[in-house]
């Protein structure tokens, strides 16, 4: 063999495995999948990843839940992943019904995104564990006017005030106060 065809065989090698990199790189940077993980091996969820504590972006919206008058708490510990020590962007610590918004970059969350990451369905009929009689809608108010659009569309915002009561009795939306510094 010549060393002109060892040269080029060189080169040819040199970048088929350049373009492997490229590839093996790209496809573990894109976290648009929701199949996909991170480096923190939990699953990206809408493209939310679950990563240690972010302070980049950081703000609360509260969320209060009711079946037939009757509160029912949002769980602590929903978007916490202790298997993998981690959180995602949405997330809850205490059953207070604070939603922490905390993200690397600023981007909009919409109330769908937090229930895909707690694992709950949420429509116009159910809202994780309460659901609307048949026939029936769910009541949903934002900062105490009533929404009626799709609550999966609902966007996330600072100090945002969401209520969702299924059945009756129905009851006036509560009004929340955030803690301070919150």
């Amino acid at each position: 063999m010549s060393k002109e065809t060892k040269v080029t065989i060189g080169i040819v090698v040199l970048v088929a495995a350049g373009l492997v990199g490229l590839l093996v790189l790209g496809n573990r940077s894109n976290g648009s999948n929701s199949t996909s993980t991170n480096d923190s091996k939990a699953p990206v969820i809408d493209g939310i990843q679950c990563e240690s504590e972010m302070v980049q972006i950081h703000y609360h919206a509260h969320l209060a839940m009711f079946q037939d008058g009757k509160e029912v708490a949002l769980p602590a510990g929903i978007g916490i992943d202790n298997s993998a020590s981690c959180l995602y962007w949405l997330h809850t610590h205490q059953p207070d019904g604070i939603i922490h918004i905390e993200s690397p970059k600023d981007q909009q969350f919409t109330l769908g995104n937090f229930f895909d990451v707690w694992k709950q369905p949420l429509s116009n009929t159910q809202a994780g564990p309460i659901k609307a009689s048949n026939g029936q809608k769910l009541t949903v108010y934002v900062n105490g006017q009533p929404y009626t659009g799709d609550p999966k569309a609902i966007v996330l915002t600072a100090h945002q005030k969401l209520v969702i009561e299924a059945g009756s009795p129905t009851v006036p939306p509560p009004d929340y106060t955030f803690p301070q510094g919150d």
